[in-house]
């Protein structure tokens, strides 16, 4: 028998259930994208993608599959940008929803 639980009062992400049935996403990347979304919005800014993935089984070669994944599904948007002093810093955007390529 199937039951529906009530969410907590707080500390909890929502999910969208066409999320929950993708049979295209890895256990992997759905793993990676539930991390970051449940991240507040300043922890989000100070972490990175790989630091996600530091808990996930299967290594580098893994986090780069659920990576590209996430990325053909619109899932994660990643830019380059050059600093002040020269340096190139990567930027990644995962969002619930599948984005278009507008910047």
């Amino acid at each position: 028998m199937l039951l529906h639980a009530i969410a907590p009062s707080r500390d909890f992400t929502q999910i969208a259930n066409s999320l929950v049935w993708d049979d295209e996403l890895s256990d992997s990347a759905f793993r990676l994208l539930v991390r970051a979304l449940a991240l507040g919005p300043a922890k989000a800014r100070a972490t990175t993608v790989t630091a996600l993935a530091a808990g996930l089984s299967g290594g580098r070669v893994t986090t780069d599959r659920a990576r590209r994944q996430l990325a053909r599904s619109g899932l994660l948007h990643t830019t380059r940008r050059r600093g002040a002093a020269g340096q190139v810093r990567t930027e990644s955007l995962l969002s619930s929803v599948p984005l278009g390529a507008a910047p």
